[in-house]
């Protein structure tokens, strides 16, 4: 990072439905309803449903499951919403809210002059589906049980849920079967397990996630050859390496960033990970149309937001402005900033102890180890550091922390394993020792032998030189799984 002078300063009508079939007979003759094809500007109902007035007493109609109600207000963007949203154009368009009003507990949207309908009966706004943080599912047939394995793995328990059961879930997404097919399931709340969607019926709607990308935006390339940048807002793209156009790739951090050579704050994003999959140029004659893939270390780097476009995930939110940025980069940190990144700094060895980093990925083991590296080499300069800088490297460390994921395999009974147990270690070892970087392709593996659940061998071959046996080892199935 580059180092410039800096200030020294202390520390929420008539109701209008359609179709008339949806109404019950005890509603009020004198209402009038109308059928309209547009869904612009109402509700669909999900269930039959009381209306309620402000207070909540049941007027005395009820709305049968499938009508359409006008509904009172209007739908407003944020993007920060994790419950009650919809979208007008799914893939591109910004989280959309009705107002809604808290009654006796319960959350209603409003339909009319004091007429209100519960939230948890509604199924779209404006014809596009309402999203929940979480619901209920109804087992259709009797299903099996299950986990989710390293790299986003379905594996079953051997346990079963049975008709009718009744369960809360509170996220959707694709599991992985080895079948090129990715069959959507439901994570059932407050457990390790999961559930097929075809098996079940939701009560309301939960958005599609990709299991393998939570907490993280996918953004793609609108342009070929795009930059990336370093902190200061400069260019720092490896030397004849590119992105083609449309290439998706991850980012973890949204935030603006000063170029003291242009004298202007621009939106950035940060990439997830320091080694990404780029065009190597001097293979790639046929750039862009015909591409050789090289691995390539691109360090702690950025990307313009004006270059790339939101393709998927988590929306981001810039967690400085434009303003802060500019001014943050020209005074001290302060004496809390300092010692903030100092206890984060001097962390980082229990970190690296703990099981949360040991049984991490290689990739996301080397992103907070470059995180600690960073910060010790700034914080070690003699160089006045300034609020900005330190800010972002408090937000380094910790963003690169809480991506640490890694957790030993829950088994039923560590001393007698059953085959998708042993499978579910094996790919818990795959996907901490297999290591592919610009210069190595390691993969790692475990092997049980017959008769002993307690350890096994591990092996790490090297993938570049016809599967090399790199090491072999015999590893502790403890370290590595934990009885439920």
């Amino acid at each position: 990072m580059k180092y410039k002078k800096i200030l020294m300063i202390s520390a929420t009508s008539l109701l209008l439905l359609t179709p008339i079939v949806g109404l019950s007979n005890n509603v009020s003759a004198a209402t009038s309803y109308v059928v309209k094809k547009s869904m612009k500007g109402k509700l669909t109902l999900n269930h039959n449903s009381y209306v309620y007035t402000k207070t909540g007493k049941r007027t005395g109609q009820l709305l049968r499951e499938g009508a359409s109600v006008k509904y009172v207000g209007k739908p407003t963007v944020n993007n920060d919403a994790d419950n009650l949203y919809f979208y007008q154009k799914y893939s591109t368009s910004d989280k959309l809210q009705l107002k809604t009003i808290r009654i006796k507990g319960n959350n209603y949207f409003q339909i009319g002059k004091n007429q209100y309908i519960k939230t948890a009966n509604v199924d779209t706004i404006d014809g596009s589906s309402l999203f929940v943080k979480q619901t209920t599912v109804v087992v259709k047939r009797k299903t099996q049980q299950l986990f989710m394995a390293s790299k986003n793995r379905a594996l079953t328990t051997g346990k079963f849920y049975q008709k009718s059961t009744k369960l809360t879930v509170d996220q959707l997404g694709g599991m992985d079967v080895l079948a090129n097919s990715f069959p959507s399931a439901y994570h059932i709340k407050g457990t390790d397990y999961y559930i097929w969607a075809k098996d079940v019926t939701p009560r309301q709607n939960i958005a599609d996630i990709n299991y393998c990308e939570r907490n993280q935006m996918i953004v793609q390339t609108n342009k070929n050859s795009i930059p990336t940048y370093s902190f200061d807002g400069e260019e720092s793209t490896p030397s004849n390496y590119a992105w083609g156009d449309k290439t998706d790739l991850s980012v973890n951090g949204a935030m603006y960033l000063y170029n003291d050579k242009t004298q202007k704050s621009e939106l950035y994003y940060h990439l997830t990970d320091h080694y990404q999959k780029m065009a190597n140029l001097k293979t790639s004659p046929g750039f862009p149309e015909v591409i050789k893939i090289n691995t390539v270390n691109v360090g702690d780097s950025f990307v313009k937001a004006s270059d790339v476009d939101f393709a998927g995930g988590e929306r981001l939110k810039p967690i400085n402005t434009a303003d802060e940025a500019e001014n943050n980069n020209k005074i001290a940190l302060t004496e809390l900033e300092e010692a903030d990144l100092k206890d984060l700094i001097n962390k980082a060895a229990t970190v690296q102890d703990s099981v949360k980093y040991k049984l991490s990925s290689f990739n996301k083991r080397f992103n907070y180890d470059q995180a600690v590296k960073l910060a010790q080499t700034e914080t070690n300069s003699r160089k006045l550091m300034s609020t900005a800088e330190a800010k972002y490297l408090i937000w380094n460390l910790k963003t690169y922390e809480n991506e640490l994921d890694g957790a030993k395999v829950k088994v039923n009974n560590i001393n007698k394993l059953t085959s998708n147990e042993k499978l579910a270690i094996n790919l818990l070892v795959i996907n901490v020792y297999s290591k592919y970087t610009d210069t190595e392709s390691l993969y790692g593996s475990a092997r049980f032998e017959k008769g002993n659940d307690n350890s096994f061998t591990l092996t790490i071959t090297n993938t570049l030189e016809n599967n090399k046996i790199i090491s072999s080892e015999t590893m502790k199935t403890s370290d590595f799984a934990e009885n439920r």
